[in-house]
């Protein structure tokens, strides 16, 4: 294998054909130059040099797109690069080629997706899973097909989760929502900045939402801005709050209702800090649980002399 490492050496930037974007991890792959790292570049330099290949049709570039599109731009005619040979075994080009990737800058879901399917179509399965943990992941089959899931989604749901304005755990459970409602729900995360765990609550939601009511989710979110108040419209934690509850009442009535009733009933007997009140699962049924913190068993046995008359008056 050492034969095959990558050795620096100096190419002139018009031979590397930068119209192939191949092996190019960005879910959207253009010319366009990113002027900071631009700016960078012409005030300090070239610190990671691009990662090239040889091949039958002149020199490709495995990974570096937009520093040697920067050079470009920059007027450069030459630029260091780590060269990669022709004859380089398929599976080292794929290791090495995610390892430079992730030198200095973290690959996004989507772009992890972009490598594992790319690899995928030159390497069998188990040889595939065996670059999980240059990610930090274990080899779990299932996370390769999320990875997959992922790049099924609508184009807009992929370009948040490229953003990070969706995480990664939402994908499954997003990926069995319509193109459109997904569209929908990255709107709606996006608008109410969702953090991982109401991003999935929301999720949730809108598929048992639209599956029984047989609607799109966004006349089911028109219905609920229709009738919303007015009131702290810029108040966007709020206005999250209001939406939860109201598709939570719209999931099902009775159970937001006893809920409510429930929270009410908690609020006017004021129960000190010490304790909590809890209904029955669901509100099956009447029955109450009072749980009493004590601070240690003499706490306790001070406590259990005063309220254990009131125990036994129960039951008589």
């Amino acid at each position: 294998m050492t034969d095959f490492q990558p050795q620096v050496s100096k190419f002139s930037l018009s031979s590397i054909d930068t119209e192939d974007s191949t092996y190019c991890l960005r879910p959207y792959c253009t010319d366009e130059v990113d002027q900071a790292l631009s700016d960078s570049i012409q005030h300090i330099g070239l610190l990671h040099p691009p990662l090239v290949q040889d091949s039958d049709t002149g020199t490709v570039i495995l990974s570096g797109r937009k520093r040697i599109l920067a050079a470009k731009e920059l007027g450069w005619q030459e630029l260091a690069c780590l060269i990669l040979k022709k004859k380089t075994p398929v599976q080292l080009k794929w290791k090495i080629l995610l390892s430079h990737a992730i030198i200095g800058s973290q690959l996004s879901c989507i772009e992890q997706a972009i490598f594992f399917d790319k690899a995928s179509q030159e390497l069998d399965h188990s040889t595939v899973l065996t670059f999980l943990p240059i990610l930090g992941y274990k080899q779990n089959p299932q996370l390769l097909n999320t990875f997959s899931r992922s790049l099924n989604l609508a184009p807009t749901a992929i370009k948040a989760l490229h953003h990070s304005h969706i995480q990664p755990k939402s994908i499954d459970l997003l990926a069995q929502c319509t193109y459109k409602d997904q569209e929908t729900l990255v709107r709606l995360i996006e608008a109410f900045k969702l953090g991982s765990s109401k991003q999935r609550n929301l999720i949730l939601l809108a598929l048992d939402l639209t599956r029984r009511l047989n609607r799109p989710l966004e006349e089911i979110i028109t219905e609920w801005s229709r009738g919303r108040t007015k009131q702290n419209s810029e108040n966007r934690p709020q206005q999250a709050a209001e939406l939860f509850g109201w598709l939570a009442e719209k999931q099902s009535p009775r159970l937001h209702r006893a809920d409510q009733e429930f929270k009410t009933f908690i609020r006017e007997i004021k129960l000190p800090e010490s304790c909590t009140l809890l209904p029955t699962p669901s509100f099956e049924d009447n029955k109450l649980t009072l749980e009493i913190r004590f601070s240690d068993r003499n706490h306790f046995r001070e406590m259990w002399d005063i309220i254990r008359p009131a125990f036994e008056n129960s039951r008589e």
